[in-house]
């Protein structure tokens, strides 16, 4: 029987390497920024002229990272040292469309209240990570608790824990036999205890099990993530 049916993709969603065109646009506005915010003077007239573009960009990361929405959002999150998505990661967004406002209308005061607040998000230690490609230092202790899915069947999803590096162990189980679509991540805890948050997540999600032994769930990770996001706190 002929079929047109093929899977193209190589990465689990949210998992995408940058292409390196796109990288080296978006490390030069990280730079940019990270430059502005740390500097005790203004950087220089053809240097500030650009800055509005770059804020947009890394804006649109930060966005990336909230929304969870496109092939690479996983590794840009990675890359920026992991804000919080839903917390730190909108927050950021807001500030940096502000601090752009500002310095279109080179409004001085609003653009050192505007860089304080970023500054005080660490928002300046996450891109110096950025530019460096050496993302600051996970506090995880333990491991982590992680929400899998792939793009083809987004409320199907896988729910376990690692002690290791997620990406490890993403790849490890995307390299399984009878794995045809590479699994992404939807969302990730760091935790102490990542054995017993598994089991709490578990028994929370367990009338959404597919079957008892295996770490399959029938929900979207919207309604998933709200859950395991109580019980963790």
């Amino acid at each position: 029987m002929n079929s047109d049916f093929s899977i193209q993709q190589k990465w689990g969603f949210g998992m995408a390497p940058v292409k390196p065109g796109v990288q080296s646009q978006r490390v030069f506005s990280a730079s940019l920024l990270h430059d502005f915010l740390i500097s005790d003077e203004l950087l220089s007239a053809a240097r500030m002229a650009l800055l509005p573009d770059a804020i947009s960009t890394l804006k649109g990361l930060f966005n990336r990272v909230h929304r969870a929405d496109q092939w690479d959002w996983f590794t840009v999150w990675i890359q920026l040292s992991r804000p919080s998505p839903n917390n730190d990661a909108p927050v950021i967004a807001r500030t940096l469309t502000a601090l752009r406002r500002a310095v279109i209308s080179n409004d001085p005061q609003a653009q050192v209240t505007h860089s304080r607040h970023l500054r005080g998000l660490k928002v300046h230690e996450m891109l110096g990570g950025f530019v460096r490609d050496e993302p600051l230092k996970d506090p995880a202790e333990n491991g982590y608790v992680y929400i899998l899915s792939t793009r083809e069947s987004p409320e199907l999803l896988k729910i376990g824990y690692t002690n290791r590096d997620v990406i490890t162990r993403v790849t490890e189980i995307n390299r399984a036999t009878g794995v045809l679509i590479p699994f992404g991540v939807r969302a990730l805890w760091s935790v102490k205890d990542a054995p017993g948050t598994e089991r709490r997540v578990h028994d929370a999600l367990a009338i959404y099990r597919v079957r008892q032994d295996r770490e399959f769930f029938k929900l979207s990770s919207r309604e998933a993530f709200k859950v395991i996001d109580q019980l963790i706190g």
